[in-house]
């Protein structure tokens, strides 16, 4: 029991960084392959390392002000793959672009949009809830539907990665000038950031290479730490979360998939055909 509650606790985290909810990491991975047609390690753990705030220890601020880089300033980095995959994530028009949308009043209601409105509306919680509860939920069903093999290749995506230097040569200096520290420091907890990002990158992708029994019993627990609430109430939001997204989900992402693809295709230091 305690083992799942560890596990849970990491799920939860993983989902709740310093940035506002979005797409879980299996997602962005899921969404870089489909929009590359690569699944190579630089695209998947690019497309998941975005969100490297994630891992800045006991400094909200600190990972607000990085996050704010990785996510609006990525054509800071220098082309590559791992490049094109952290590209596929980003807040101006990447995948983040898409499901932050219910944020603007004027912005169409988008299938994430209405999604998360009717979990508010017939849960009685928030939208950063609502937010945090599909991101889940489409975390589970990516998975469920590309196989456990998705949580192999977030383990060998992550364990191969070398893109310490990279995130430190594009983003260190901004973040010393925003956060004022000294570059030296700003490059320090960059670093440490990707080490603890990429540890639970590791663990969060074995438990997504397990059975669905036991992705079905982490999301709810997940769920209750994330909400607050009984263990019976959190399996009841995930089954009907489950249920409100999957019958329209695969047409949604494959025209999200599309609308970036056509983006990136346009810009060649992507190198999509």
């Amino acid at each position: 029991m305690r083992r799942i509650w560890i596990l849970a606790a990491l799920a939860a985290a993983v989902l709740s960084s310093a940035n506002a909810c979005a797409w879980g990491p299996a997602a962005h991975a899921y969404l870089a392959v489909r929009i590359t047609g690569r699944q190579t390690p630089g695209i998947v753990y690019g497309a998941m390392l975005t969100d490297v705030n994630g891992g800045v220890v006991r400094n909200r601020s600190l990972a607000s002000k990085l996050a704010g880089l990785t996510h609006n300033e990525f054509e800071r980095l220098e082309p590559s793959e791992f490049a094109t995959g952290f590209a596929t994530h980003n807040n101006e028009w990447g995948t983040d672009h898409y499901v932050h949308l219910h944020h603007n009043p004027k912005a169409p209601d988008i299938y994430s949009t209405t999604k998360m409105r009717q979990f508010s509306k017939e849960f009685g919680i928030s939208m950063h809830e609502a937010e945090g509860a599909f991101d889940l939920v489409m975390e589970y069903v990516v998975r469920r539907d590309y196989g456990p093999e998705l949580g192999a290749l977030i383990v060998e995506s992550a364990s191969a990665s070398t893109h310490e230097e990279e995130l430190v040569q594009a983003f260190a200096q901004p973040l010393a000038e925003r956060a004022g520290i000294s570059r030296e420091h700003a490059a320090k907890e960059i670093r440490k950031a990707a080490r603890v990002y990429q540890t639970l990158a590791i663990a969060y992708g074995e438990q997504l290479a397990k059975d669905e029994a036991h992705l079905r019993k982490l999301a709810a627990y997940a769920i209750r730490l994330y909400m607050g609430c009984d263990l019976e109430t959190a399996k009841r939001y995930f089954a009907r979360c489950v249920e409100i997204c999957e019958p329209d989900y695969e047409e949604e992402i494959a025209q999200m998939c599309e609308t970036i693809r056509g983006i990136m295709k346009a810009r060649p230091e992507y190198g999509l055909p």
